[in-house]
């Protein structure tokens, strides 16, 4: 009975080593060595500070429709039917593919150009198809913010809509969640990836379908604190998204 009951906290030690592993290997791979500081500090429910990311200001980026001009602060909803190739483009923000010379600009300089660990520190990202670590609600979260203390961890989980959710596992934030989140529903692995982003407060915001698979109650309390969120750190966002409620936050749209 003495060993079932240390099993959890035995894996637990275990994945979290390898999860610090992993995060080693990718260091050495991406050479974010020098990784921007915190950006969050204090973010309790009352208090969540503006935030004070990396210089980058503006954005530009070339779409079917004409050149997106983007500055801190903007919302901006891109919309089109599927296929057209608005996961394509957040993913070349990111540097995780390739953008062509003249495509997409961080303050006049082509992203091409600017060091993938640089720009990177320009968004926080909740791609569509998000994948979970085999680890704990802290450790998931965290990745976005290695020194995010529990202020800061439930304040994104408020903002996602996940907290009461994690309240009630068992042990919080230092809940098991499974292999690649199996223990969570398929809304709540993507409100867990949405709360990640909002761990790291860059300049932009950039949530690709985030309310994707939720009920009508939980995607407009979704879009209700997101839109206070943004209030508050002063963030842009950039939204792929065909919903209504979540569009709604954004003055424009491009295609």
């Amino acid at each position: 009975m003495t060993i079932d009951a240390g099993t959890p906290v035995l894996r637990a030690m275990i994945e979290r080593g390898r999860m610090h592993a992993a995060r080693d290997r990718l260091d050495d791979i991406l050479e974010t060595h020098e990784s921007a500081e915190p950006y969050l500090q204090d973010a309790s429910p009352r208090a969540l500070p503006n935030t004070t990311g990396p210089a980058h200001s503006a954005l530009h980026f070339v779409l079917p429709a004409g050149t997106c001009h983007v500055r801190r602060g903007d919302r901006v909803a891109l919309t089109g039917p599927s296929g057209i190739g608005k996961t394509t483009l957040v993913e070349k923000m990111l540097s995780l593919r390739p953008s062509t010379l003249g495509e997409i600009w961080l303050d006049g300089d082509d992203i091409g150009l600017i060091p993938a660990e640089i720009s990177r520190r320009s968004f926080a990202w909740a791609p569509q198809d998000a994948a979970l670590l085999s680890g704990t609600v802290r450790d998931n979260l965290m990745l976005a913010n290695p020194d995010a203390d529990d202020a800061t961890l439930w304040r994104a989980l408020y903002d996602a809509v996940l907290d009461d959710r994690v309240r009630a596992l068992d042990h919080g934030l230092d809940a098991w969640v499974g292999e690649n989140g199996a223990r969570l529903s398929g809304g709540e692995r993507r409100r867990l990836a949405v709360a990640r982003a909002y761990c790291s407060l860059a300049p932009w915001l950039v949530l690709d379908e985030p309310s994707e698979g939720l009920d009508g109650t939980t995607e407009k309390l979704l879009a209700v604190r997101l839109a206070q969120r943004l209030d508050t750190t002063g963030q842009g966002l950039i939204l792929v998204s065909h919903r209504p409620a979540l569009v709604a936050l954004c003055p424009r749209r491009s295609t």
